[in-house]
C-alpha cells in the first residue's frame, strides 16, 4: 500500500514578553547618608517585579493572551558585582512565585548599596502544544540607588592645575582666585570659609604662604576668606609647587580650623618655560673696508609669533670669534657679550678672514641671592638682593 505522510504546518508562536515594575513602589531608590534612610525603603515597602508573558498563535489554534499559568521551571537568579547567586523563598530579602497566574512575580524587601546596583533576572520554560517545541524565556532588571548624601566639598580655582609661563608673552603677575563647591553650590566668602596657601619648600614640605615673608617675596594672599593668591612668576624660580586647602564649617567660625589630611585640597604647579625660537645677527656686512678695528651686529631672536622684543630679559648672547681656516677645525674665543655689542676685528687675517658666532644661553630664572650658608641676602635697606 502507497503511504504518504502529512503534518500540520503551524505557523511559529509570537511570544510577548516583560519584566518591570508593579505597583506604585519605583524600582530605582535614593540614600540619604546623613539621615542614613533609603527612599523608597524596600525594607518598609517591598519592590515588585513581574515578568509577564503573553502568545500570539497566527493560526488561532491556541487562544490569544497571557499565560504565566503555562510557565515551567521559573527561576530568579541576584546577579551583585558580577556575581550570580540562585534566589528561592529562603534567600533574604526576597520572596518568589513560580507557579500560577503570578508565575514570574518576586518582591524585594532589602535596600540597594548605592555603590553597588543589583540586578534580578528571572527565566522559565513555555512548552508549545501544537508542535511540542519548548521555549525558553529570560528577562533581567535592574535596580539603582542613588546617593544624595551631601558631597565632599571641593576646591576650585579659576587656573589650570598646571601652567606654563612664557617669560617673553604673558605678564609676570598672576592672581589666582579660590572657590568652595558644595554640591550645586558655591561656599559663600564668610567667616564660616577660609583658604589656605600652601608653598613647597627646598627641603620637600608644604607650609602656609606668608608665614615667612623673607621667603615669600613671590607670593600674597589677600581678599575675603584669603580667596586670593598673587604669584609673581618672575620671582617664583624655575618652578613653583602650590596646595589651596579650604577650611569649610557651615555652623561655625573657620578661622578655629586646622589644615588636616581630609581638608578640601587643590594642587597647583607653575613652570617657567622659554619658547623655541631661532637666533640669528644683522649689521655684518660680507666684507668691511681695510683698518675697520670694530664691528656692530645685532642679535636678533624670532619665535612662532615673531620677533621677540627686549630679548635679553631671558637669554645671554655670547660672541665668539675665530681666525678663518683653510682646512681643519676653527678656535673659537669669547669676544663680547650682549644684544647689541662693539667687537673687535683682531681675529681677520688679510687672505682668510674671521668667522663670528653667536651662542643664546638661557640666563635662568631671577631669584634671591643666598650666601654660602643658605641665608638669604639683604641690603642696607632690608630688600632681598635678586640676581639673574
Amino acid at each position: 500500500m502507497r503511504t504518504k505522510r502529512f503534518d500540520f504546518n503551524f505557523k511559529p508562536l509570537r511570544l510577548i514578553t516583560s519584566f518591570g515594575v508593579v505597583g506604585s513602589v519605583p524600582g530605582r531608590q535614593t540614600y540619604d547618608g546623613n539621615t542614613d534612610g533609603f527612599i523608597p525603603d524596600y525594607s518598609l515597602t517591598s519592590l515588585q517585579l513581574r515578568l509577564s508573558v503573553s502568545r500570539q498563535d497566527k493560526d488561532e489554534a491556541l487562544p490569544h493572551g497571557e499565560i504565566n499559568n503555562l510557565l515551567t521551571n521559573v527561576t530568579f537568579t541576584e546577579i551583585l558585582d558580577g556575581v550570580a547567586t540562585t534566589i528561592t523563598n529562603s534567600t533574604s530579602g526576597y520572596s518568589i512565585t513560580t507557579s500560577g497566574n503570578n508565575a514570574g512575580t518576586i518582591l524585594v524587601s532589602k535596600n540597594i548599596n548605592p555603590l553597588h546596583p543589583v540586578t534580578i533576572k528571572v527565566e522559565a520554560d513555555y512548552l508549545d502544544t501544537r508542535m511540542n517545541q519548548v521555549h525558553h524565556i529570560m528577562e533581567s532588571f535592574l535596580i539603582l540607588c542613588d546617593n544624595s548624601t551631601e558631597v565632599v566639598p571641593e576646591v576650585e580655582v579659576d587656573i589650570d592645575d598646571q601652567t606654563v609661563w612664557d617669560p617673553y608673552s604673558d605678564p609676570d603677575s598672576i592672581t589666582i582666585t579660590a572657590g568652595l563647591r558644595v554640591g550645586k553650590n558655591l561656599a559663600s566668602y564668610d567667616t564660616h570659609l577660609l583658604f589656605k596657601w600652601l608653598k613647597l619648600r627646598s627641603n620637600g614640605t608644604y607650609t602656609e604662604v606668608g608665614t615667612d615673608d623673607t621667603e615669600d617675596y613671590d607670593m600674597a594672599v589677600s581678599g575675603t576668606s584669603d580667596k586670593c593668591l598673587t604669584v609673581n612668576r618672575r620671582l617664583m624660580g624655575s618652578d613653583t609647587e602650590i596646595k589651596c586647602v579650604a577650611l569649610y564649617n557651615k555652623s561655625g567660625a573657620a578661622s578655629g580650623m586646622s589644615v588636616s589630611a581630609t581638608s578640601p585640597v587643590r594642587c597647583i604647579s607653575m613652570a617657567r618655560r622659554i619658547p623655541k625660537f631661532e637666533d640669528d645677527f644683522t649689521g655684518v656686512p660680507l666684507n668691511i673696508p681695510p683698518g675697520s678695528l670694530y664691528l656692530n651686529p645685532t642679535a636678533v631672536l624670532r619665535d612662532t609669533k615673531g620677533m621677540i622684543d627686549n630679548p635679553e630679559r631671558e637669554v645671554h648672547f655670547i660672541w665668539k670669534g675665530a681666525t678663518n681656516q683653510a682646512s681643519g677645525s676653527l678656535t673659537f674665543t669669547q669676544i663680547g657679550y650682549g644684544v647689541s655689542p662693539t667687537l673687535p676685528t683682531n681675529k681677520i687675517v688679510s687672505d682668510l678672514g674671521m668667522v663670528l658666532g653667536l651662542d643664546v644661553v638661557d640666563a635662568g630664572p631671577v631669584a634671591a641671592l643666598e650666601d654660602s650658608d643658605g641665608y638669604l641676602v639683604e641690603d642696607s635697606d632690608g630688600a632681598l638682593i635678586l640676581v639673574q
